[in-house]
């Protein structure tokens, strides 16, 4: 992962978070995979796969997920992470910040 803030520093009325992902494959292939992130976006109303993406051969794509903060939003650790359900099952381990604007 790669973890983005916008701005960088500061505590402008919107703070935005991008995280990327990389996913490679080493031949073609059909991937399904969702984005989970700590407010529950995407999983309790979509529990499942929401993306796919198509491989025709060996290569690398990469993803990026946007959660912007208003000033005034709850504070602490919050994270995004990527999971792969097919072609075969795997999730990646959380993508961390703080937001600590108050």
């Amino acid at each position: 992962y790669n973890v983005v803030r916008d701005p960088a520093v500061g505590c402008t009325t919107n703070v935005w978070y991008r995280v990327r992902a990389t996913i490679t494959t080493n031949g073609p292939a059909t991937v399904k995979y969702q984005w989970l992130q700590s407010d529950g976006n995407n999983t309790s109303s979509n529990p499942g796969p929401n993306y796919t993406l198509k491989f025709t051969e060996a290569s690398s794509q990469t993803l990026t997920r946007e959660w912007s903060f208003h000033l005034g939003a709850s504070t602490g650790t919050k994270w995004m992470q990527i999971v792969i359900h097919a072609p075969s099952y795997q999730e990646y381990p959380q993508a961390t910040f703080v937001y600590d604007c108050k």
